[in-house]
Parts: structure tokens; sequence; C-alpha cells
């Protein structure tokens, strides 16, 4: 079960990084990492949508990816608390 867990997390790492650099092409790179450390915060699902919703308007391919990054983490976490342990 730890390993399955293990690598949730790192998938939520990789897809921080992977909508970080399909959602700010054209940013510069500091920007890039202020929004990459936005997304991967938006790993918590409360966050993430507070985000989304707050930069909706003005920044919404972030805003995007703020609500997939925090529709991945809840959905994850309902799987591998309350599914997979019925099943293991």
């Amino acid at each position: 079960m730890e390993s399955i867990q293990l690598i949730f997390m790192l998938s939520t790492l990789l897809l921080a990084g992977v909508l970080t650099a399909v959602k700010t092409k054209g940013d510069r790179t500091p920007v890039r990492g202020l929004k990459f450390l936005g997304i991967l915060v938006s790993s918590v699902p409360i966050i993430g949508v507070i985000q989304g919703i707050i930069v909706r308007k003005r920044l919404p391919l972030y805003s995007d990816a703020c609500f997939i990054q925090a529709i991945y983490c809840g959905i994850g976490y309902v799987i591998i608390t309350q599914v997979l342990p019925k099943y293991a």
C-alpha cells in the first residue's frame, strides 16, 4: 500500500510539471517557476479550487491547471483511502 501512495505522490509532482509546461508557454522562467509552485499547492483540492476561482478571468490557462490538479488529487485521495483498502 505504501508503494501505491508513493507512486501517487510522485505522479502529482509529475502532473504539476506537465501542466506547468503546457499551460504556461510563453511566460518567463521565474513566472513559470512560481506558477509551478501554485499548481503544486493545488494538490490540496480545496486550495486548488479556491485558487482556480480567484484567477479564472485573469489567467484562464493557469486556472484550468489548478482545477485539473485539484480534481486529480481529490479523486486519487478517495481511491487510495476508501476504495483500495477494501480490495487489498
